[in-house]
């Protein structure tokens, strides 16, 4: 019987470098972005530049053809050059809960240049991740942190409530 193995594909330096380049280019087009990361997902084995735009609330489609017309005004086929083209990015929408959990973690530490893996921000379970860029502007949810090893703690004991715990003072 022959066994699949699955080999998670690497974030390397050359992606990393690209990411930067990315954050350049879209502030020198003048593209508004909220956040910029690169999110791996193992369903795709894939890793995918994300951009998180309000322009994706207009659709979908509009908001790549801006980023399409922004990518092509840059000169020098730099895009080309690093392989930047659309097939490797994905647009999101702030209001996704992934966007929402990195907002709110972003507000309690600095996530940028950061790399996130097999993480839980708000029970939002992130496999792999490298962060630019969180806009403080991102409203963000109140973060509760947990990694992986929060299942080998001790588990929380619960008590029922006595009418003693509850205080009748005005």
């Amino acid at each position: 019987m022959a066994e699949e193995v699955l080999v998670k594909e690497p974030l390397t330096q050359d992606m990393i470098e690209a990411g930067q380049e990315m954050a350049q280019i879209l502030t020198a087009t003048g593209y508004e972005y909220d956040a910029l990361f690169w999110l791996y997902t193992s369903e795709a084995n894939m890793w995918r530049l994300t951009i998180v735009s309000s322009k994706v609330k207009d659709g979908p489609l509009k908001a790549y053809a801006e980023l399409r017309e922004a990518l092509e005004s840059v000169p020098n086929g730099l895009v080309q050059k690093r392989n930047l083209g659309l097939f490797g990015i994905s647009l999101m929408n702030a209001d996704d809960p992934l966007v929402l959990a990195l907002a709110g973690a972003s507000k309690m530490t600095n996530l940028s240049d950061q790399r996130l893996t097999r993480t839980y921000i708000n029970w939002v379970y992130i496999e792999d991740a490298y962060v630019y860029f969180i806009s403080n502007s991102l409203e963000g949810m109140p973060v509760v942190w947990r990694d992986e090893d929060v299942d080998k703690a001790k588990p929380i004991k619960f008590r029922r409530m006595r009418s003693s715990d509850i205080s009748h003072e005005p």
